[in-house]
């Protein structure tokens, strides 16, 4: 009776698909009928008070994780319904209770259910935690945008596909321009707030894009987008220029209505004779030092002159 009881609320509140809380219902129903010979209305309607139980662990099972106490209150709900529906079963059995019978089901229900409650919960910690850790790998604190080592993988993925599909993509790396100077001007909290502010620009601006792309933040103040098309000289250059005027149109009226910033793009695309997935990033970052060392706020796609 405790391991059915404690079995049920486990698997149900658990569970995660409609077709689990059904099967369970199914074995629930199938027992009844194969072990019982006892067909009175107390066993149907302790069957139904079971079935009620495990449907609202199900629908509740979210909430139940979230809470020891209101674990454990379905989970008492749970073995009272198991345990009148085995007496029901029981009634027409001719076997002798002895003292204390009813009393040892539920200190053991007490002991097994404590056991099951308390390791599932300490799994969902460890689940929550390692997610959170997988979480933080992957995704930059300060901007909320995937970091260089998402944006490695991608690059690595990108190029996989390439190679499998000769479906081309192109690399964008853009740097805010001159900006030390507004850290040493406005603070660190300041800068902040500008490279927070850039990474959400930039993310409003890959969804507005003619292609599918994805924005990083490769650290500082540089950043990385990944779209997915193989761009002409004409495309590549509008793609880029889109990015500049988005980022140049920014104002920052709580910290100086004066401030404005803007940034160097340099851009690259995949290529037959690129033997690493890297090769492309190089190649946009190479652009970037060119697009910087030609006055800032410029320009420089694959092939091109400095803008």
């Amino acid at each position: 009776i405790n391991m059915l009881a404690v079995i049920l609320f486990l698997v149900v509140t658990r569970s995660q698909r409609w077709w689990e809380l059904a099967l369970v219902d199914v074995i629930i129903c199938l027992y009844v009928v194969v072990s019982t010979n006892h067909t009175g209305p107390e066993v149907w309607i302790s069957l139904l008070l079971l079935l009620g139980c495990t449907a609202i662990d199900f629908a509740w099972g979210e909430w139940t994780q979230k809470s020891r106490f209101v674990a454990y209150a379905f989970l008492a709900f749970t073995g009272a319904a198991a345990i009148m529906l085995n007496q029901a079963m029981s009634v027409n059995e001719s076997f002798v209770l002895v003292p204390g019978f009813w009393l040892r089901q539920w200190l053991g229900l007490i002991i097994l259910g404590a056991v099951g409650v308390e390791y599932t919960s300490t799994l969902s910690l460890a689940l929550i935690r390692n997610r959170k850790m997988a979480h933080d790998a992957r995704i930059d604190g300060l901007t909320q945008l995937e970091n260089f080592n998402a944006f490695n993988r991608s690059m690595e993925r990108h190029y996989a596909h390439f190679l499998e599909q000769h479906h081309g993509y192109a690399v964008f790396e853009l740097d805010v321009d001159w900006f030390k100077s507004i850290n040493d001007t406005y603070g660190h909290l300041a800068g902040n707030r500008v490279l927070s502010a850039v990474a959400h620009e930039l993310v409003e601006c890959t969804h507005g894009a003619p292609w599918p792309a994805t924005a990083y933040r490769l650290g500082g103040e540089e950043f990385g987008v990944i779209m997915d098309a193989e761009l002409d000289h004409d495309q590549a250059y509008k793609v880029a220029d889109h990015f500049k005027e988005c980022v140049a149109h920014m104002r920052f009226s709580e910290l100086d209505t004066q401030l404005h910033i803007t940034v160097s793009i340099g851009q690259a695309n995949v290529h037959n004779e690129h033997y690493s997935f890297n090769d492309a990033y190089k190649q946009a970052d190479r652009n970037l030092y060119v697009a910087k060392q030609n006055g800032r706020n410029c320009i420089r796609i694959e092939g091109g002159v400095a803008n």
